[in-house]
């Protein structure tokens, strides 16, 4: 066919194809761009096209570049005779809905420059760069111009020689060629399309002018286009590489607030919404076919519709993502024995575990087996039969999981009238039928007699069982279910050591023994249910995993991402199943999740090597140089490193140490900086949800933009050296101030090479300066420079030296003073002069009260204005060490008295009136009775808890004042991004602390791959599910210890919900009758309240136009819930006042209320959160926290979800703690394990609980054992 007859039949079609009522379909979409919606082409149904012309639809598949080309001459000559348009735009035809769709893995040489059609998932896309399509070259020497139109797939054709004058001065006019924009994906094949064991499959494609920028990672999408090749580069051999020129490309599952409504469905959301139980009908809508789990529901529901992203007017950040955890009795209960035959696709019957151990064998050689807690899983690709749960009929599916567990204890033999006979699990469930209803029976409790639904052989009457239920009798006898009857129960113990499944996904159940075995997940139903879900398992194999792996670019040779399920799940949701199974690299990206943490560019670092760098300047400089080694992300940049090092903090042992950075990244900024101005004269400017550390009752981590001036950051002490090198201070000297002049030189600093002398030279230097320039000013030390940048340099010199001074601006010149009293005096020592007594250094409270604590435990008389100044919310170090010095002189006496039983010693020393208190023994009588060996034992035991405690009171004073500086804050605005395109760190692994501007401060802790901190932070939405550790969920035991996750990841979720399986005669009936309905097809029962689709709609609609506000009623239920709670904390603690105090809810559930009724408020459509949705999301809050935060004694205490463990096993803990620290010291080898059960009984600690307490600081690294029996402290 040739390019006129193509144009002219192309012409007929836009012209005269019509609807069913007669109107011009093409017609009016050309219409439409040049007056409704302006784009740059229309999209072509191809059945439209074969209906009308079947002759050219089949040539545009064979000979897609000239067809393509006539449409698009075809749609100019339309625009000019029938739009009356003289120079009309350049509109392309874009043709989809071809008759063949292929996959990735189907794409072959056959279809080598054919229109295809292939569906797949987007998992990287490049930048849009531009591209010549028609390149212009010039001769420099006669001007003769020559075209060479451009492929987007090959390489770039040139002109080397003039064709009129033979010159080779030749060069691109880039003014008359002319660009359009380019940009490439990949394209990769769905997971669920992959064979047992296969790589997913992937081709890379291009996209042209208005395609760009159409999809998005994660995006499923139905590509057309041209398959086209292009040799290899470098390579030789005739091998050619498969590309994709699109023509069309169509997202499957598109973004949420990107999903097109239309006005007729607006008015049917806006309809629905104004159903009175429109809550109920969409929660009834979550999974309609599993049964019970309304809270989990409606959790899930709220992380649909999500919160509302927003700044309060205090400044707070809220988010609006709910996450969502799972917490249920995995199912691998439902296992069963090696030789259970499975029906196979060609009629077969092959036993289980040979099928399964053939997977694993098979796994191992490929390298794709995985591993469990007490088995395996491996790939499988294996065509067998189920039941189709909407059509009650049995039919051929594919399994794609093999599973093999440890076998339990015991297990089940069940044989039927008809001859079926399984071997199962004990907890493997059966339908039976009881009193004309479904019942469900785990195998442990059915009892011969009981009828259970099995596939029905063709030789099996139809037996219904007797019911009234008209409509269940009719479907029964028609369906493939038949009812055997249980005649023989065996219990025995197995004899193989495993026992085996087999995963198929949708339908979730295969016949085995000629008997349903099943399973289903709420999770993948609203994986379903969300556009732009990504469905994924912690246990994902893939090279990019849950996160991201770095490759290097085909196209331009530089490293890009590839896209893991949570970043394809950005601006979405990501359903992660079984996430205790992943990764320690993937968890710290979900922990990651919520916080983005940098500095501004201008903040200074101090290098291990003395040299000061602006953060900014220092990592563009590096990226820049390293630019073939970054890692490019969404919005973020990173780069691995091996020559950068900066001093890091080390908590552990309270030092400050060397360590070489991991690795520098740069994201894209915040609106708004959070700018922390300190006592000591430096200013910080990071991002608002940085975590900086700040003193409350210990080192905690708070986000910049909730400090409070009056804080206290934690600082350093003084710096370590950096070196012993010899230095020249004369020329120091000479580089900093003007020749036979005390003034600096403009611009001076003082040079990286001096913070690496050695100490005594770093001395004569200071000395040496302050003799120029250093005076006294009222008694106190001062020194004035000309910059900031000098008078910085000159506080760290002293900070080498461990003097602490305060940078104050004044006009024109910086001072440096130094005020504390200890420092001056150093001062003193370094430059022989004398100043004044200088103020007294400023600790926080917690350390006067420690000292008041230990010294009333031991009678200490400490006079009432020294008790008064002890008890302030800021007290003097001086005090503290004064005091805390003769407390320790008083727990040695009393260690003396008690060692040399000298009771009467012991007397004199402690408190009297605490021993009547609590022994009911006056001090005369106590002195009376002393010969008494009960009084005597009574008084050595309260003796040695008080000297415990106080010991122990001590430890935690002059343990933070030894290593912590106190720095409080002065200040704290939020300063406008005005100029920043990029925020920075440097990431120190293992520390995620470093030292700069005399502070402590954190880093993030991003994994060396791109985006996905920032993706996380502001889009995603995580539902997960999590299997207990073992097996099965223990009420009686903490959360924290029956997940594999740490507490950290536990507390960044708004809800956690335990699904517990425990026998319940009347839920187990219940459910079984539900299952059964919706297998039978009830309307009522499976259809759902609001339809699939509308639903899906509805929750885009209302993400993308709903943004409540919360009434005053709804903050004053939310604040007296709060209020409530916080308030019975406080009488829990003053029943008692040993210990931590348990916290019944903190401000991270009060942020998740607010999400959560904003969220409720959200799914009516409305835009006020009123008292009511304040109510479900309390209501919501208190069934989650009932489930898992409950203590040792019933209360709520939140500290179980935060550190992992109750307030009052944290007060255990470190009582054991205390025991081991004293007893090792009277032991060289250690505390002996006897002992220690011993003083804990004491403690009133039982000795099991006492040895796992043991146990888990051994393992926490908090205690080791130095030989068998003994422990020390770290």
């Amino acid at each position: 066919m040739d390019r006129d007859e193509m144009i002219n039949r192309f012409v007929s079609f836009l012209r005269e194809y019509a609807d069913e009522s007669g109107e011009p379909v093409y017609k009016e979409r050309i219409n439409d761009i040049l007056t409704v919606t302006p784009k740059r082409s229309i999209s072509i149904d191809w059945t439209h096209l074969n209906s009308f012309d079947p002759e050219l639809a089949e040539e545009l598949l064979n000979n897609p570049e000239e067809s393509i080309a006539a449409a698009e001459d075809a749609i100019q000559i339309v625009l000019k005779e029938d739009f009356f348009k003289e120079e009309p735009p350049k509109v392309h035809a874009r043709f989809f809905n071809l008759p063949e769709t292929l996959l990735v893995k189907e794409i072959g040489a056959e279809h080598i420059n054919r229109f295809i059609q292939v569906e797949g998932i987007i998992t990287r896309v490049s930048e849009i760069k531009p591209f010549v399509r028609t390149a212009v070259f010039v001769c420099r020497d006669c001007y003769n111009e020559m075209i060479r139109v451009q492929r987007p797939y090959g390489g770039m054709t040139k002109v080397t020689r003039c064709e009129q004058c033979g010159s080779k001065n030749i060069e691109l006019d880039v003014n008359k060629s002319s660009f359009i924009n380019f940009q490439t994906f990949r394209l990769q094949d769905r997971p669920e399309s992959l064979k047992g064991g296969q790589m997913p499959r992937f081709i890379d494609a291009v996209l042209l002018d208005d395609l760009v920028d159409t999809a998005l990672p994660g995006d499923r999408v139905l590509v057309t286009g041209i398959l086209r090749v292009v040799q290899e580069k470098g390579d030789k051999t005739p091998i050619f590489r498969k590309i994709i020129e699109v023509n069309h490309i169509e997202p499957l599952s598109k973004e949420m607030e990107e999903l097109e409504i239309t006005p007729e469905e607006e008015q049917k959301i806006r309809e629905l919404a104004k159903r009175k139980d429109i809550v109920d009908a969409i929660v009834d809508s979550i999974a309609p076919a599993i049964y019970g789990y309304r809270e989990v529901k409606k959790g899930i529901a709220l992380a649909l519709f999500g919160g509302v992203p927003r700044t309060l007017p205090d400044g707070t950040r809220l988010r609006g993502d709910i996450h969502v955890l799972l917490v249920g009795d995995p199912g691998v209960a439902k296992c069963v024995d090696y030789h259970t035959k499975v029906l196979l696709a060609d009629g077969s019957l092959k036993e289980i575990g040979e099928i399964v151990e053939k997977a694993i064998e098979k796994a191992k050689v490929e390298g794709t087996l995985e591993t469990v807690d007490d088995g395996f899983y491996a790939p499988i690709d294996l065509e067998l039969y189920a039941l189709d749960a909407k059509t009650l009929k049995v039919r051929k599916v594919k399994a794609n999981i093999a599973w093999k567990r440890t076998a339990p204890k015991k297990m089940f033999r069940i044989k039927t009238a008809n001859g079926r006979e399984i071997r199962v699990t004990p907890t493997h469930p059966f339908f039976t039928f009881e009193d004309g209803h479904f019942r469900t029976k785990k195998a442990e409790e059915l009892r011969v007699g009981d009828f259970i639904a099995v596939p029905r052989r063709e030789n099996e009457p139809r037996i219904v069982p007797e019911t009234e239920d008209e409509s269940l009798r009719k479907l029964l006898e028609e369906s493939d279910i038949f009812w055997d009857r249980v005649v023989e129960i065996e219990e025995y113990k197995p004899e193989h050591g495993w026992v085996y499944d087999l995963q198929v996904p949708e339908h979730h159940n295969f016949i085995a023994n000629d008997i349903f075995v099943h399973n289903s997940q709420l999770l993948r139903y609203v994986a379903n249910l969300a556009p732009r879900a990504i469905y994924t398992s912690g246990k994902s194999s893939s090279a990019a995993g849950l996160t991201a792996a770095a490759v290097r670019d085909e196209f331009t040779g530089g490293w890009v991402l590839e896209a893991g399920a949570l970043v394809l799940a950005d601006g979405g949701f990501a359903m992660i199943d079984e996430i205790d199974k992943m990764s320690d690299r993937d968890r710290s990206v979900i922990h990651e999740a919520l916080e983005q943490q940098s500095y501004h560019r201008n903040f200074e670092l101090l290098l291990a090597d003395g040299r000061k760098v602006k953060i900014g300047e220092f990592v563009d400089e590096i990226i820049e140089r390293n630019r073939d080694r970054v890692i490019i992300g969404k919005d973020t940049e990173i780069l691995p490193v091996e020559d950068v090092y900066i001093l890091a903090y080390d908590p552990k042992r309270g030092q400050i140490v060397r360590v070489r950075a991991d690795r520098v990244s740069r994201h894209k900024p915040p609106e708004k900086f959070i700018q922390i101005k300190l006592e000591n004269g430096r200013e910080i400017l990071v991002t608002p949800e940085h975590p900086v550390l700040v003193w409350e009752n210990g080192v905690k981590e708070v986000p910049a933009e909730d400090l409070r001036p009056g804080d206290f950051a934690i600082g350093v002490r003084e710096y370590p050296p950096l070196g012993e090198e010899e230095g020249d201070i004369e020329a120091v000297l000479r580089n900093l101030f003007k020749e036979g002049s005390n003034r600096f030189k403009k611009g001076a600093r003082i040079p990286p090479e001096v913070f690496r002398f050695r100490r005594e030279l770093l001395e004569e230097l200071v000395r040496r300066i302050w003799t120029i320039r250093g005076r006294g000013l009222n008694g106190k030390p001062v020194i004035r420079f000309p910059s900031r940048e000098l008078a910085e340099d000159f506080q760290d010199l002293l900070l080498f030296l461990g003097v602490c001074s305060t940078l104050r601006e004044g006009v024109g010149s910086f001072s440096l003073i130094v005020q504390e009293r200890e420092c001056i005096k150093r001062l003193e020592e370094i430059t022989g002069k004398r100043f004044g007594e200088g103020r007294e250094e400023k600790v926080p409270g917690d350390f006067g009260r420690a000292i008041l604590e230990a010294a009333d435990l031991l009678g200490l008389r400490i006079p009432a204005g020294s008790r008064s100044r002890l008890r302030r919310k800021v007290v003097s170090r001086n005090i503290v060490l004064k005091y805390s010095q003769q407390v320790q002189e008083t727990i040695e006496r009393l260690k003396r008295a008690i060692e040399n039983d000298d009771m009467e010693r012991v007397v004199e020393i402690l408190p009297k009136w605490r021993l009547y208190y609590e022994h009911g023994i006056s001090p005369f009588s106590l002195r009376r009775r002393l010969s008494d060996e009960k009084i005597r034992k009574i008084v050595k035991e309260e003796a040695t808890k008080r000297l415990e405690k106080a010991e122990k009171l001590i430890e935690f004073v002059e343990r933070n004042l030894e290593r912590i500086r106190f720095v409080r804050i002065v200040a704290v605005n939020e300063v406008p991004n005005k100029d920043s395109e990029w925020v920075y760190d440097v990431t120190v692994e293992p520390h995620h602390l470093f030292v700069s501007h005399g502070l402590v401060l954190h880093n993030t802790i991003s994994i060396s791959k791109a985006g996905i901190t920032a993706t996380l932070n502001a889009r995603a939405t995580v539902i997960a599910a999590a299997n207990p550790k073992h097996g099965r969920f223990n009420r009686m035991k903490p959360i924290s210890e029956q997940l594999d996750l740490p507490p950290t990841l536990l507390s960044r979720f708004d809800l956690i919900f335990v699904l517990i399986d425990e026998p319940d005669e009347e839920i187990d009936s219940a459910i079984a009758t539900h299952i059964l309905r919706v297998r039978r097809g009830e309307s009522e029962v499976v259809t759902p309240k609001i339809p699939h689709d509308l639903l899906r709609k509805y929750i885009a609609y209302a993400r993308k136009n709903v943004h409540p506000v919360i009434s005053e009623e709804a903050i004053e239920e939310i604040r007296k819930y709060y209020v409530k709670m916080r308030r019975s904390a406080k009488r829990l603690t003053e029943k008692d006042e040993e210990g931590i105090r348990p916290i019944p809810i903190t401000p991270r559930q009060l942020e998740a209320l607010i999400r959560l009724s904003e969220a409720h408020a959200k799914m009516r459509l409305s835009p006020i959160v009123t008292r009511e949705d304040a109510r479900e999301a309390i209501k919501l809050i208190e069934f989650t926290l009932g489930q898992i935060a409950r203590d040792e004694e019933g209360q709520i205490d939140v500290t179980i979800l935060e550190v992992g463990q109750s307030a009052k096993k944290l007060s255990k803990v470190e009582k054991i703690l205390a025991i081991i620290e004293k007893l090792e010291k009277v032991n060289e080898k250690g505390a002996y394990i006897e002992d220690i059960l011993e003083e804990a009984s004491r403690a009133g600690i039982e000795r099991k609980e006492a040895r796992d307490i043991i146990e888990k600081l051994l393992r926490g690294g908090q205690i080791y054992m130095p030989e068998t029996g003994y422990y020390k402290t770290l």
